[in-house]
Parts: structure tokens; sequence; C-alpha cells
């Protein structure tokens, strides 16, 4: 087994590389949301391709988490964009007790 003397940095960096393409998409709502029906797509496809007992199954297992994780991203979009409307209406409305 060969040892690299870089403890990690390759892993981290891509790991970077990775969070940092993700958030790029996931900022913008509508390429968000295809990045999400495309991760619930493939294992869906999957499923249906895959005739053997255990490839099926393994498919099975990706949609079932996809969809979890989907439902996730789901939710945090979700919230980010009401969190910004009531962000504006906080600014555009007056406080209330302050002279």
């Amino acid at each position: 087994m060969e040892v690299f003397v870089d403890f990690g940095l390759f892993e981290l960096i891509a790991a970077a590389g990775l969070a940092f393409i993700s958030r790029k998409i996931y900022a913008r709502r509508w390429l968000g949301l295809m990045f999400l029906g495309l991760s619930l797509a493939a294992p869906a496809v999957l499923v249906f391709v895959g005739h053997e007992g255990p490839a099926r199954w393994v498919a099975v297992v990706c949609l079932a988490t996809s969809l979890v994780n989907a439902a996730l991203i789901f939710s945090i979009i979700q919230r980010r964009a009401m969190a910004t409307l009531f962000l504006d209406q906080q600014v555009s409305q007056p406080i209330k007790g302050s002279n």
C-alpha cells in the first residue's frame, strides 16, 4: 500500500470544491430545483432498469435516501425564500416604540 504524505489535503480540497459548487448551484432557485429533480430521477430510472434482485434493491435504497435528501433540501430552499421575504418586510416597516 502506498502512503501519501498529504494528510488528506487532496480530499479536503475536493470536499471544499464540492461545497463551493453546491453552494453556487443551490443559490439559484431554479437551478437548485433542477438538480434536485435530477437527483430524484436518476435512482428512479435505476429501479426500472435494474433487472436483477440485488441491483434493484441497491437502486431502491438509493431512491429512498435521495427522497429524504430532496425533502430536506427542498425545505431549506423554501425556508430561505421565506426568510428573505420576512427580512424585506421588517426593513420596510418602522420599529414600534422607537422615536
